[in-house]
């Protein structure tokens, strides 16, 4: 698949996103190719611009599960921790009971990074429940329980 918004960046034309008077967003670009441009963009250490790219796809695209996780994603990088847990909250909501534990994770580090800890311990037991014995959910938890003075000697 070819990366027209990439591309059109690298290129600098005429990008087009627009808003109908109707409040119908169009885009010529989907969420995928979005996401790629992202990627690429990080790959190539070009962060205030992928960051840009994220926001203007979280504003197109607000329940696309590429758009979040790399929003998400995004957000961490520049140790956003507040947005980069309201984003991946929002992703989990969308992927319900789809989502893997990765989304879970990520969620869980930055809430623990945004010193948010007993939210961070609600959302390790929300995701055992399921992925029981994830050693990585056990490691969080483990990890926020003596953060919250709650471990057991």
């Amino acid at each position: 698949m070819q990366n027209n918004l990439y591309r059109e960046i690298l290129d600098s034309k005429n990008l087009h996103i627009s808003s109908e008077t109707s409040g119908t967003v169009v885009s010529k670009y989907s969420p995928e190719e979005i996401r790629q441009t992202i990627s690429k963009l990080v790959a190539e250490e070009n962060i205030d611009l992928a960051f840009a790219i994220s926001q203007a796809g979280l504003a197109l695209y607000p329940d696309s599960e590429d758009v979040l996780a790399m929003g998400g994603l995004l957000a961490m990088l520049k140790e956003d921790w507040v947005e980069s847990a309201a984003i991946l909250n929002h992703l989990l909501e969308i992927q319900g009971d789809r989502a893997p534990v990765t989304s879970h994770i990520m969620f869980i580090r930055a809430l623990r990074c945004a010193l948010e800890p007993a939210a961070a311990l609600s959302a390790v037991m929300l995701a055992h429940e399921q992925y029981p014995n994830h050693p990585d959910l056990e490691k969080e938890f483990v990890a926020l329980t003596e953060m919250l003075g709650l471990a057991t000697a």
